[in-house]
């Protein structure tokens, strides 16, 4: 939930750049299938940043170095269709959902090593 929040509160602030002449989000279109994707995406980016940010104890440093990554990239490949617009949104969703598959799998592996000196295996429960 924290992630969409976050992503709401990074939408709105970004929503001037899309009047700002000369920015990639004025390019995109406020009402354009890019901008809604760019939009979209900052979910499972708020969520990519937070899980990085957690990971490495809190370092605000993670998140400032993601954005510089992320504006690098969109400087060096930038849209310049709604397919590459939704390349985009599909590989972020798709990042986002491989680490939060990864934290799943890692929580559920923490709770089942945390069994108490003689507690009995259950079948299955391997």
């Amino acid at each position: 939930m924290t992630a969409v929040v976050l992503g709401a509160a990074w939408g709105v602030w970004h929503v001037p750049l899309f009047f700002l002449n000369g920015s990639g989000q004025h390019a995109m279109g406020l009402l354009s299938l890019r901008g809604l994707l760019f939009f979209l995406s900052l979910i499972p980016l708020s969520f990519t940043y937070l899980w990085v940010f957690e990971r490495l104890g809190g370092a605000v440093w993670s998140a400032i170095l993601l954005h510089f990554a992320g504006n690098s990239a969109s400087a060096l490949l930038p849209q310049t269709s709604d397919a590459g617009a939704l390349l985009q949104f599909g590989v972020t969703l798709l990042i986002a959902l491989v680490l939060l598959a990864a934290s799943r799998f890692a929580r559920e592996r923490s709770a089942g090593s945390a069994r108490v000196v003689g507690d009995p295996v259950i079948a299955g429960d391997r």
